[in-house]
């Protein structure tokens, strides 16, 4: 995601298939995309070890005392997503509805 322009070829047949104007121009806008892309990802790989192992806890944990914690591990799996990810938790076919609705 952070590395996609480093690749001539990938970067020629995006601006052939979108066009120039589909690009950002303003050099400051995208320094500071650039700097929060980078910012985003190294915060990122510092929290997701942490996640990752809560999982793994919740999922041992779960296999110990032969219980199954999945409302816990569906949280968190929703919280990665809509949090770190940010990506919406609304079903794709209700996005228009939510955003009416608001």
């Amino acid at each position: 995601m952070f590395d996609m322009g480093e690749k001539a070829l990938d970067r020629k047949e995006m601006i052939e298939a979108k066009g120039v104007d589909y690009f950002e121009h303003n050099l400051e806008t995208l320094l500071l995309k650039h700097i929060f892309a980078y910012s985003t990802k190294k915060h990122i790989d510092a929290v997701m070890p942490m996640a990752k192992a809560s999982m793994i806890h919740l999922i041992t944990q779960g296999h110990l005392t032969n219980k199954k914690y999945t409302n816990a591990t569906n949280y968190v799996n929703d919280y990665i997503r809509n949090k770190i990810r940010n990506e919406s938790l609304v079903d794709p076919n209700l996005r228009n509805a939510e955003a009416i609705v608001g």
